[in-house]
């Protein structure tokens, strides 16, 4: 025996023989572990090639009425085995020689089936101590040592709680040693993900991702539980990323890897398969028709049915500016404008006055469909709603530039009238160039500014029309803004 062992046993002794004449062998409520961290995959660095004599056999806690055996039938044994394997343990982390490792073993063995309601570390312990076990022994010869680690896991949920903590160390474990073992492994991440919900760490995410693939691939998940998986995981991975914290780009880079697993399943034709009968079976859930919605717009499933029916349920069951917005948006891209404009002009009634860039796209929105319908007065009386929410927007007045300059030739056949919008035009766009440095407004602006020059009239049609060079006065029509007189041939 090491030296200081004997001493060590000696205070242990004396220590229990005292505590067993002061109290009795009921379950105190003291189960404080000692001041251990757990962290998961840790284990003792121990020289290789060493080997362990003798065995374990499989370990059972005892099934007792209250499930908490605090000191067991014996508090005496309890209370000393507990702290002779702790000082062995301690030993072994510190030097890592194997004699400690060997004499902690009867004694945390003891406290584990006899006694395990009396510290939490006799389980934290225990899942290091067996992962170093199953470290040392030959592959074909593991499994036992495997069962007994997982065992620990569950015996310390049944004795301690924090299950979602406890099941995501044991899934771990699980994907280390038994990888193979598609059903089980999903079982448990399944059950991580529903307790920890938005909380599901970034590892066991991407772990429930790839079991849910494989254990689909094996036959044993329907593609509609698949898709409902990777709905959720999507959720914890994009909640996890607006949070912007240390963590948020993990959940970014893990977001890649998950669309890649899922490629091959998501399809517009395979969602459309799938999500119909989930609709139709449950048409008023808000919940389900949103993530109906998000995951087929995201893959841009727009023509899908059920991509369109859960959209117009959706605008009947829970409307919201933002679900109008994209409503619009989509009636836009395929021609139906007037259910595009009725959208708009909804959400534009939802939005609150500080959503001021909502109010401004929807604004925007309105005018761009005018202009393509040439209804140039409403189309100038949005563009004029949109730099209202956004007076010194280059955007807006590139927008009025385009308006004035298309609809030049509506306002009659006086000379004012046929020139004045040419002239509003090559204001606006100057003002766009003089208000943003981006390369693309400014390009823009100038083709504007060219195009309303070129329509400028020659400085003797000025004349010859009582206008001078430089005269200011308000547009007719529906222009109605101040234009300066301007020649092309100055």
């Amino acid at each position: 025996m090491k030296a200081g062992f004997l001493t060590i046993f000696l205070q242990v002794a004396l220590s229990t023989a005292i505590f067993a004449s002061c109290s009795t062998t009921t379950a105190v409520t003291d189960r404080t572990p000692d001041h251990t961290t757990e962290q998961a995959g840790v284990t003792a660095q121990l020289p290789t090639g060493v080997e362990m004599n003798g065995d374990i056999n499989e370990l059972h806690a005892p099934d007792t009425p209250d499930k908490i055996p605090t000191y067991g039938e014996d508090s005496a044994q309890c209370v000393m085995s507990y702290y002779l394997y702790r000082q062995s343990f301690r030993d072994w982390e510190n030097s890592g020689d194997m004699f400690y490792f060997q004499d902690l073993l009867p004694y945390w063995t003891y406290v584990f089936t006899s006694c395990p309601g009396f510290r939490l570390n006799t389980f934290i312990n225990g899942a290091r101590i067996y992962e170093h076990r199953i470290s040392l022994l030959p592959h074909n010869e593991r499994q036992p040592a495997i069962d007994t680690l997982l065992m620990i896991f569950d015996e310390r949920i049944k004795y301690f709680g924090n299950e979602a903590v406890v099941l995501g160390l044991k899934a771990v474990a699980m994907v280390q040693h038994m990888p193979e073992n598609t059903k089980e492994v999903y079982e448990v991440l399944k059950r991580v993900a529903e307790l920890k919900k938005l909380n599901t760490p970034n590892h066991l995410m991407v772990f429930y991702m790839q079991y849910a693939v494989r254990y689909y691939e094996e036959g044993g998940i329907p593609l509609s539980e698949l898709i409902n998986v990777y709905i959720e995981v999507d959720g914890i991975a994009r909640h996890n990323i607006s949070l912007n914290n240390a963590s948020s780009p993990e959940y970014r880079e893990s977001i890649e890897r998950i669309e890649q697993l899922m490629l091959d399943y998501l399809d517009c034709n395979v969602m459309q398969d799938v999500f119909m009968p989930q609709f139709l079976a449950d048409s008023t859930n808000v919940e389900l028709c949103r993530r109906i919605m998000g995951l087929m717009a995201y893959n841009q499933c727009y023509q899908q049915p059920v991509f369109r029916r859960t959209l117009n349920q959706l605008n009947r069951l829970d409307p919201t500016p933002r679900l109008l917005m994209f409503q619009g948006n989509l009636f836009s891209s395929e021609g139906n404008y007037e259910e595009a404009l009725t959208a708009f002009k909804k959400a534009l009634k939802g939005f609150k006055e500080d959503q001021i860039d909502d109010r401004y796209e929807a604004h925007m929105k309105k005018a761009e469909i005018y202009l393509l319908q040439r209804q140039y007065q409403n189309a100038r009386a949005s563009a004029m709603r949109a730099l209202g929410v956004k007076p010194d927007d280059a955007e807006a007045n590139l927008m009025l530039g385009n308006i004035y300059l298309q609809g030049r030739e509506t306002c009659g056949s006086s000379f004012d009238a046929q020139h004045s919008g040419a002239w509003a035009a090559f204001d606006r766009f100057q003002r766009a160039r003089n208000l943003s440095t981006n390369q693309s407004v400014q390009n823009r602006a100038t083709e504007g500014i060219q195009q309303a020059r070129s329509r400028f009239p020659l400085t003797r049609d000025i004349f010859f029309n009582n206008r001078t060079l430089g005269q200011t006065f308000t547009a007719p029509c529906w222009i109605n803004e101040t234009v300066t007189v301007r020649a092309s041939d100055q």
